[in-house]
């Protein structure tokens, strides 16, 4: 199940797989991205890898709003309202991350969140 190379065109992809697959794939990707701009963030010591992943949470939010006001089928809308408000919230903790100036994966304000990791060597989705 390959994620969309822009994240932000992701409107194909969405129906394409079962919702609960998409849910998840999105999640890790999410993960994945955030953690790199943290890291980023702590190395490069500039807030500008931490916008950038917001700025690019905006736009994924904003291509899904024009989708979910076309003609979709009940599961489809479904699916497009649990993605929103999960980029709803992943946009609203990063930004969090950036008014906390958060540069390091072990601070608590990260560790709390709800965070899903694809681990290549297991297989599997961890989710921590």
């Amino acid at each position: 199940m390959n994620y969309p190379e822009d994240g932000t065109q992701r409107s194909k992809w969405f129906f394409q797989y079962p919702a609960q697959n998409v849910l998840t794939v999105d999640q890790i990707q999410w993960t994945a991205n955030a953690s790199e701009a943290i890291q980023r963030y702590g190395e490069e010591k500039s807030l500008q890898p931490m916008q950038d992943f917001l700025d690019f949470t905006l736009k994924q939010i904003n291509s899904m709003v024009g989708l979910v006001r076309s003609d979709l089928e009940s599961s489809q809308r479904v699916t497009m309202g649990c993605l929103i408000v999960m980029d709803v919230h992943g946009r609203d903790v990063i930004s969090k991350l950036i008014d906390m100036k958060i540069d390091n994966l072990h601070d608590f304000e990260w560790t709390k969140q709800l965070r899903y990791y694809w681990e290549v060597e297991n297989d599997e989705c961890f989710i921590r």
